[in-house]
């Protein structure tokens, strides 16, 4: 996979109108809510594969996508690893 603008822009549309494509998951601000806690990048990556039913999307895409949803990362973790204060929304 080349990442670029249009495979960013890509996945950009799956994932914040995955409605719009016929995908039967929430959008990604639906799928996590506010947390006291900070959980770590990976496991927030690990939580949304599960959520989309592992449907292929590349980790750094991830990343990408999070910080235009919800922001620079704003914690750490118990062990160090920066993330999020996010937590899945059920």
């Amino acid at each position: 996979m080349e990442l670029n603008e249009a495979t960013i822009a890509t996945f950009r549309m799956l994932i914040f109108e995955p409605e719009k494509q016929g995908l039967p998951f929430p959008t990604l601000k639906e799928c996590f809510k506010p947390a006291t806690v900070a959980r770590a990048n990976d496991l927030l990556y690990a939580d949304y594969m599960i959520l989309i039913e592992n449907r292929p999307l590349p980790k750094v895409i991830f990343y990408i996508l999070m910080r235009e949803a919800f922001g620079d990362p704003n914690g750490k973790d118990k062990d160090g690893s920066l993330g999020y204060r996010l937590r899945v929304a059920k």
